[in-house]
């Protein structure tokens, strides 16, 4: 139980994030506030590559793994920030922390797992969690056809970033297993930061360049928890029952759901909870068998 345990540490820190991340979101935009996280994380982690641990070494299995790992990192942070800010979080966070986990189960089998009925029966549990929360769009539409839409736009943008987490984190895992935790990590941010900027400067129109100032500390305390935390989640991948941590992480929609309810006092509707505690319980079913 090691690796889900240390998974729920990381469901505490990303759950806090995904949280937070609505601040910058909504007052530099989502572009810049994925940028600022992206690249406070590189800040902390260089020296810690270059000064503590073994610096950068060629591997060209583990480069591409990580290559591959930092650019689902930046498509799935800007379709999951642009989420965030849109919002509610009651919607975003249960839909990607929901398919990040299903989708891990699933590309695992791909690379060789055999996962049993009790892990299946789990992830079709987390997937009814998720059908839950998307029943309740009609009820935050509060009958606009206008905010409807908004509504779906907001859960199909989660959807898809739910999807390139869980690519982002099984690329990590094998670059891990090649070259290590900070320089799989290191290199993915590397590779996320610059997949970031050629879409900020190529493709969208919508953010100007923004990083004010008076965000930096906010952003250095983001990316240091967040860079702790991929860490420490790729460091438990290796472990014997590594899937394991990866559905114990996903927790952290419930720990960013209840901190939307109760201090931006977000309404969040009784199949909303329901689908909150579905996805939580499923990925439990799948953690405890696995």
């Amino acid at each position: 139980m090691t690796a889900g345990l240390l998974g729920a540490v990381c469901a505490l820190a990303w759950g806090g994030i995904a949280f937070a991340s609505r601040y910058p979101g909504q007052s530099l935009g989502p572009v810049n506030a994925l940028l600022g996280l992206t690249a406070a994380g590189l800040v902390v982690l260089t020296p810690w590559l270059w000064l503590v641990d073994s610096g950068l070494m060629w591997n060209g299995r583990g480069f591409a793994f990580a290559a591959l790992s930092g650019l689902s990192l930046a498509i799935g942070g800007v379709f999951f920030f642009t989420a965030l800010t849109r919002g509610p979080i009651g919607i975003v966070s249960p839909i990607a922390g929901g398919l990040y986990p299903g989708f891990s189960v699933v590309i695992a089998v791909f690379l060789g797992a055999r996962p049993e009925l009790p892990q299946w029966a789990g992830i079709a549990v987390t997937l009814a969690g998720i059908v839950l929360v998307g029943a309740a769009l009609r009820r935050h539409a509060g009958g606009s056809k206008a905010r409807l839409r908004d509504l779906l736009v907001t859960a199909a943008l989660s959807t898809v970033a739910g999807v390139c987490y869980a690519v982002m984190f099984s690329a990590a895992r094998e670059g891990t297993a090649a070259m290590g935790q900070v320089q799989t990590t290191w290199l993915a941010r590397v590779i996320a930061l610059a997949a970031t900027l050629v879409y900020f400067f190529a493709l969208q129109k919508r953010e100007r360049l923004g990083l004010r100032l008076r965000w930096w500390p906010f952003f250095l305390v983001q990316g240091t928890v967040d860079a702790a935390a991929f860490i420490i989640l790729f460091t438990a991948s290796q472990l014997p029952d590594g899937e394991l941590a990866v559905v114990a992480s996903s927790a952290f929609s419930a720990v960013s759901v209840l901190l939307a309810r109760f201090v931006l006092r977000e309404a969040v509707t009784p199949g909303q909870w329901a689908g909150v505690v579905a996805v939580v319980l499923g990925v439990g079913m799948v953690s405890a068998q696995w």
